[in-house]
């Protein structure tokens, strides 16, 4: 016995229940709640790679903190051998200090 068809919808009707219903704005007087508070946090974080086996964190330190205000860097490793990936992360204080490298 064949299972029964089913209908596949139309190019039309996937769309329309893809569309998010509208939001209506809060009326002139109305207060208005804060936004929702995020626990995470964005930091723009800057990928640098081929670094040479004996790149410390202080290296690039120097070497980025010349552009912008550096919050942290890290050379990732290895973590059995402790050697150096040959690749790191420089996080920015915000975004624009770090698009002078990109």
């Amino acid at each position: 016995m064949a299972a029964p068809e089913a209908e596949v919808p139309t190019t039309e009707e996937m769309s329309a229940a893809r569309e998010e219903p509208a939001v209506e704005a809060p009326a002139a007087g109305e207060d208005q709640a804060p936004p929702p508070a995020t626990t995470a946090t964005t930091v723009p974080a800057l990928y640098v790679g081929d670094l040479p086996e004996n790149a410390k964190e202080d290296h690039l330190f120097d070497a980025f903190s010349t552009v912008g205000a550096v919050t942290s860097v890290r050379v990732c490793r290895d973590n059995a051998t402790s050697s150096s990936l040959r690749y790191g992360y420089v996080n920015y204080f915000s975004q624009a200090d770090g698009m002078h490298y990109t």
